[in-house]
């Protein structure tokens, strides 16, 4: 079995779902299996990686309720190291049909282990809330990937997601572990960036990653053009920065065995 990455966030606008998209992409153009899990029931990540939900037959509610099996719900990308499992607006409807099972977040785990045997890694978007399919997708994962916007208000929600993984990992998933946090629009002020790694992140400045995710226009462009950043322009800052991360986190999850 692959590594499962849950890529979290306690609010929007971070690039959660633009790192999810291009980390897999990034990914798959290393040569690597990939399966990206969209968890959010906007399906942003599936529109993202360049699939029209509207010819789509069955997502992921369909696997998490029975109506189909896990493997019938994947879906080819135009990368081919890159399969997909889709998610639509329905998905929002899982908490109530789970309702009242017991370890209803197991159900998302066992769709995700089953299906991810098959790839090297599987790269989770989830939405951005501390709500039921984000515990989910955490139950789900080996390790967690946290984008942190590089403005100040962005670590004020930090350390409530940090509880929640604690708890998370004490009542549903042990082995889930922090793979790394890292630094996303950022412009070029080094001196800004040390002043919040110093006086925010202190605590987990061995999880903060080298690398840094520019503001880059292009990044916005290939979102626009539902495509991830490398198959519009390989060269732009936004993807060399992504080729970069994945790169350090495969040297990341590699040390940790």
């Amino acid at each position: 079995m692959g590594q499962i990455i849950c890529v979290a966030s306690q609010k929007g606008g971070t690039g959660k779902t633009t790192t999810a998209v291009n980390l897999a992409a990034s990914l798959a153009l290393l040569e690597k299996h990939t399966l990206l899990v969209d968890c959010d029931p906007l399906g942003n990540a599936t529109t993202g990686i360049g699939i029209d939900k509207g010819k789509l037959s069955c997502d992921l509610f369909d696997a998490l309720v029975g109506r189909t099996y896990p493997r019938d719900i994947l879906v080819e990308s135009n990368l081919d190291c890159l399969q997909v499992i889709p998610a639509r607006i329905g998905l929002h409807h899982a908490e109530k049909y789970l309702a009242g099972k017991p370890e209803p977040e197991r159900y998302l785990r066992n769709i995700v282990r089953e299906v991810s045997r098959d790839y090297e890694f599987t790269i989770i978007d989830s939405p951005p809330s501390f709500g039921f399919l984000t515990k989910s997708a955490l139950a789900s994962s080996d390790y967690l990937l946290l984008p942190l916007q590089y403005q100040i208000f962005s670590f004020e929600g930090l350390a409530q997601l940090l509880l929640m993984v604690r708890s998370i990992q004490k009542k549903l998933n042990p082995l889930l572990k922090i793979a790394g946090i890292f630094y996303t629009m950022c412009r070029n002020d080094s001196k800004q960036k040390e002043i919040y790694n110093t006086d925010f992140l202190h605590q987990l400045r061995d999880k903060l990653f080298s690398t840094v995710i520019p503001w880059d226009d292009t990044l916005a462009e290939a979102s626009d053009l539902t495509c991830p950043v490398a198959l519009l322009n390989m060269m732009s800052k936004g993807a060399v920065a992504y080729m970069q991360l994945a790169q350090e986190l495969m040297d990341v999850l590699a040390s940790d065995r």
